[in-house]
Formats: C-alpha cells, structure tokens, sequence
C-alpha cells in the first residue's frame, strides 16, 4: 500500500506483518461462530457507548462460560 512507503510507522508496522501469518483464533473452539457472534455484540456496544469495557467483558465471558 502507499501508506507503507509515505509513513515510518506503518512501514515498519508492515514488516512485522508480514514477518507473522494472520490467525482466527476462534478455529476449532466449540460451537466457535456462536462465542464470536457472541463477542462482537458485546464490543459493538461498548464501541456505541451503550456499556464499559468492563461491563463488555464481563458480558462476553458470562455468554461464553454458558457454553462450556
């Protein structure tokens, strides 16, 4: 991308990408749609304002421990 030649930052930034291999960490976890449908429906209201960063996580964790 031209920000990668223009910008230090995101230069740099770029090579540590490409050093590294992108990852779904949500792979293989049972019923692994469901905890990241989970997930982002908490981090989008906190994002909204709608909760804290604490009340997100502690959101996110309670849906996801009823599934283990």
């Amino acid at each position: 991308p031209d920000f990668v030649t223009s910008d230090k930052a995101f230069g740099k930034a770029f090579e540590i990408f490409k050093t590294g291999y992108l990852a779904n960490e949500f792979t293989g976890l049972p019923v692994a749609e469901d905890l990241m449908t989970q997930f982002d429906v908490q981090a989008q209201k906190m994002l909204a304002g709608e909760q804290s960063p604490e009340e997100a996580a502690a959101n996110a964790q309670k849906g996801w421990m009823a599934k283990f």
